[in-house]
């Protein structure tokens, strides 16, 4: 595929869940004014005179629209603080301009509650090269697996979580797989009280470019915003130094049921080995 075209699709897809998202607010209460009920209206005496319910002392905006627990980062799926509660299946698909090469990978990722408080889950996809210069084949085959696990250390606000992931180099050469990758990370999560839940993630990777090996840091961040009754806005900035990438990402995510959710997202690269813009798609399915 040619750029141009790529960069229409990507720009009227992305326009377009932009512009119907204040149409989900207007048409739903706001995430962070839930209504109050009819019984709800009149002051109860256990709330007269400055007293508090239980229920209105625990309740928080943010949890108001569902759990935001449930909406899972685009970049930083795997290097999280959240725990999934049963089993959790994405399937994926990305569109990339890299410039002077097109891809998209299709496939998908999985996560499941291994123990309490630990997650374990793994994604693989069919990647396709597409080269704009003559002479250049297009490309496509396995990506290698990539395995991870972590351990949510502490589930109240602020949520902290351990992990690594492992890429076993079972994919193919001609699409940049075959590479024995590892990377060690820790993340957090911080729900304040208006309802932005701020991300946070730091870490080691040790990667293979060819023959040659490098290792570094990773460092990713952004927040989920409840924009409107299951609707959750994302910001996304993940770098990594040995890997040469980097990436801003804007998404949406709408939960169609409190376990299924539909997933969009557009990733600005800024560094050598990241596209210069990227869609991605997801369909997000809980399973009890």
């Amino acid at each position: 595929m040619s750029s141009l075209p790529f960069r229409w699709i990507t720009t009227v897809f992305f326009t377009a869940a932009l512009l119907l998202a204040p149409v989900a607010a207007l048409a739903g209460p706001s995430a962070t004014e839930p209504p109050q009920s009819e019984s709800s209206a009149e002051p109860s005496p256990a709330t007269q005179g400055g007293g508090t319910t239980n229920s209105q002392a625990t309740m928080h905006p943010a949890t108001a629209t569902g759990n935001e627990d449930g909406v899972r980062p685009f970049q930083t799926w795997m290097e999280d603080s959240a725990v999934i509660e049963g089993i959790g299946l994405e399937p994926v698909f990305t569109l990339s301009d890299y410039g002077s090469v097109d891809g998209w990978k299709l496939g998908a990722q999985a996560a499941f509650e291994a123990a309490p408080h630990f997650e374990a889950g793994a994604r693989w996809t069919v990647d396709h090269l597409d080269w704009d210069a003559p002479g250049h084949d297009s490309q496509t085959g396995l990506s290698d697996l990539r395995g991870y696990a972590r351990y949510q250390f502490r589930p109240t606000n602020p949520q902290i979580g351990a992990g690594a992931w492992v890429d076993l180099p079972l994919g193919a050469d001609e699409v940049g797989a075959g590479n024995f990758n590892v990377d060690l990370f820790g993340a957090l999560r911080y729900r304040l009280r208006f309802g932005l839940v701020l991300l946070a993630n730091l870490g080691l990777e040790s990667v293979e470019h060819g023959e040659d090996r490098d290792t570094g840091l990773h460092l990713g961040g952004g927040g989920i915003y409840p924009f409107a009754k299951d609707f959750n806005v994302l910001a996304e900035l993940d770098w990594r130094s040995a890997s040469d990438w980097g990436m801003f990402s804007l998404g949406l995510d709408y939960g169609l049921t409190s376990e299924n959710h539909l997933r969009a997202a557009l990733g600005f690269g800024f560094d050598d080995r990241a596209p210069d813009l990227t869609l991605l798609l997801g369909f997000l399915i809980g399973i009890d």
